[in-house]
């Protein structure tokens, strides 16, 4: 059974029960296609796809992704070689210290900055 839809009165100050958004939203930046487009759902538009880094901003709770139960922010990477997954085996860092994401907008910044390839020059 899904907890997020397990509450009987969303009072969310005794029960931390609230009504929950849609799966989420991630940003992610691929080098793995010009057309590359990740699962859907739990998957959040980045699961599948190869050399990315996402940022979700997860509004719902999925158990089989061993996830937290609260809105996260997290940040998920395969590496190169592999495909990226919403699991969070494959999360580098995540925190649910963040405001109620499916309230209100939100404003977000993120700084991304790709590590120079050191080995490519040597080698060139």
């Amino acid at each position: 059974s899904q907890p997020s839809l397990r509450c009987a009165t969303m009072d969310d100050v005794h029960t931390r029960c609230r009504s929950r958004g849609g799966d989420g939203c991630a940003f992610v930046v691929q080098q793995d296609s010009s057309t590359a487009l990740g699962e859907a759902g739990m998957g959040l538009g980045y699961a599948g796809i190869r050399n990315s880094v996402a940022i979700e901003f997860d509004t719902f709770f999925n158990e089989e992704l061993e996830e937290p139960y609260e809105n996260h922010v997290s940040v998920h990477t395969a590496g190169w070689r592999g495909a990226n997954r919403a699991h969070q085996t494959e999360s580098l860092g995540a925190s649910v210290r963040i405001p109620d994401l499916t309230a209100d907008p939100h404003a977000v910044r993120i700084r991304y900055t790709p590590a120079i390839d050191v080995l490519a020059d040597v080698l060139a």
